[in-house]
């Protein structure tokens, strides 16, 4: 699912790709993004990091001030 579908949709992209934080930056939100820091891991590594992570990202969701996070 591309940019625009996420906008649409009103979903938050989870990526590693900094492309999306610029694209972002430049556009708006939504769609919102998480940018995972973490640099090429395991899918068990970025399931526990985003359950780590849940409380930010639902304050992430619920924000009306801002559109991304790192997470690191």
């Amino acid at each position: 699912m591309g940019y625009l579908n996420a906008y649409s949709y009103n979903l938050i992209i989870v990526t590693n790709d900094n492309n999306f934080l610029k694209l972002a930056e430049v556009k708006g939100f939504p769609p919102k993004v998480v940018l995972l820091k973490t640099g090429n891991q395991r899918n068990n590594f970025i399931e526990e990091i985003l359950i780590k992570h849940k409380s930010d990202i639902d304050l992430l969701n619920q924000s009306d001030e801002y559109g991304f996070l790192e997470i690191f």
